[in-house]
């Protein structure tokens, strides 16, 4: 493309053809983040390389305008799609966590409950102590996520 574009410029083509086909720079090269990392911020902000826009608004009826062809359209719609697959998702990963959360809570509470429950029908003073103990164990637990999990939900 380079040296293509250097014998343009050596056979002094117009400026409508120069800054039609621009010099390519590593920029234009990059690989949208949306595609390698599909959770990064600031998507919204990405811009297509001019080279992608090429033939856009382009009214001659000799080449294939990549609007004419609906390409465009159905780039942005697959960008858009991908996107809404993303937010989807994540609604789905906070359900889940959110839900995920409760349930550590509450089996670290029914763990506290079986232990309490141990310790009322033990008769034994070494099985009392024991049932004690691991009913603090799984109090302590409960009651760590909840204020872990208070705090992360505001």
């Amino acid at each position: 493309y380079h040296r293509a574009r250097d014998l343009l410029v050596k056979l002094e083509a117009s400026k409508e053809i120069l800054n039609k086909y621009q010099v390519i720079t590593p920029k234009d090269l990059e690989v949208p983040k949306d595609i390698t990392e599909e959770n990064q911020f600031g998507q919204s902000s990405d811009v297509l390389p001019w080279f992608w826009r090429v033939g856009v608004n382009n009214n001659s009826p000799s080449s294939l305008s990549w609007d004419q062809e609906g390409m465009s359209h159905k780039f942005y719609l697959i960008l858009w799609l991908k996107a809404k697959a993303r937010y989807d998702q994540w609604g789905e990963e906070m359900r889940m966590v959110t839900n995920e959360m409760l349930w550590t809570t509450l089996w670290f509470q029914h763990r506290e409950r079986v232990w309490e429950n141990r310790w009322v029908e033990a008769v034994e003073v070494g099985h009392k102590a024991y049932a004690a103990k691991q009913r603090s164990v799984w109090e302590r637990f409960r009651l760590r996520v909840q204020e872990k999990f208070n705090n992360l939900s505001g």
